[in-house]
């Protein structure tokens, strides 16, 4: 449920005259969805707890915890925030975006820029641009160029037919299908299919599978699921090959992910300001 405290316009964020502007995102009770909209500066979700998967045209982008999100000035986009969650979301002014990401994307947050989101968050909403809140903001700007890409994302394709498959494929992840099956569910020849998700989206239509389930998982996984509901869910039949498929996609097991994330969010406790932009429960 989306609560506005402040009575007023979604749009508000792009009518504040600075550089950065950033919102909390306090606690949610359950699993919440945004639909499309776009702003006119560019936005950062950082999520301090939980999961937030991005979806636009050309791509599903899932965020986890301690992990960041690059939203380009006019992009079109839909949210869905898992439960428990919380985090930040900054946006920034356009003419300041020209060296930071095109297209949406993951980003990899440092423990130096952890700290700067940290510190930022607690500016006031007209701070000094030409003080010491203003040369740190720019410091943050510089630093988020530099930012590492993740890998967490799911480049989708722009054919329909190509797009109705994508859809079958998320509506049921479980579902297992041959490539002749799938191709004669759109109307496609086989090769032809192949052929065109490859071009399409750069990964076969079963590597583009596997990373949809490294999607699901990790939003399981945010939420406490059991590597067994976990596997089950997905359609896997052992926990070992879930677990093998996952290694092999994001580079580490399930339990080493999530042993990781969960250690920097103990280590270095993120301040949500009280005073949050906006709320939900």
């Amino acid at each position: 449920m989306f609560i506005n405290h402040f009575n007023i316009s979604p749009d508000y964020p792009d009518q504040i005259d600075r550089k950065v502007f950033v919102m909390g995102v306090g606690l949610i009770s359950e699993n919440w969805e945004i639909n499309y909209h776009s702003h006119e500066k560019g936005q950062l979700i950082f999520v301090e707890k939980g999961v937030v998967s991005l979806e636009a045209k050309d791509g599903i982008w899932n965020v986890p915890f301690q992990g960041a999100v690059w939203i380009p000035p006019g992009t079109e986009h839909r949210s869905v925030i898992s439960e428990n969650s919380k985090g930040v979301v900054l946006f920034i002014d356009p003419n300041h975006c020209e060296n930071l990401p095109k297209d949406c994307c993951t980003m990899s947050i440092s423990p130096l820029l952890r700290e700067i989101l940290q510190k930022i968050a607690s500016f006031p909403e007209e701070y000094d641009e030409m003080g010491s809140e203003g040369r740190l903001i720019q410091v943050f700007l510089d630093e988020l160029q530099e930012a590492p890409l993740g890998q967490l994302n799911l480049p989708l394709p722009t054919d329909p037919r190509l797009k109705k498959l994508t859809a079958q494929i998320i509506k049921e992840p479980a579902k297992r299908c041959s490539l002749k099956e799938w191709a004669r569910s759109v109307n496609m020849s086989e090769r032809n299919m192949s052929r065109l998700f490859s071009e399409e989206t750069g990964l076969s239509v079963n590597q583009w599978r596997r990373q949809l389930h490294v999607v699901h998982a990790v939003f399981m996984l945010a939420e406490d699921r059991s590597l067994q509901e976990i596997t089950e869910n997905l359609g896997y039949e052992s926990t070992s090959s879930f677990i093998t498929m996952f290694r092999k996609i994001v580079g580490v097991s399930p339990k080493r992910f999530i042993t990781e994330r969960r250690a920097m969010e103990v280590q270095v406790p993120f301040h949500i300001p009280s005073g949050g932009f906006y709320e939900y429960e």
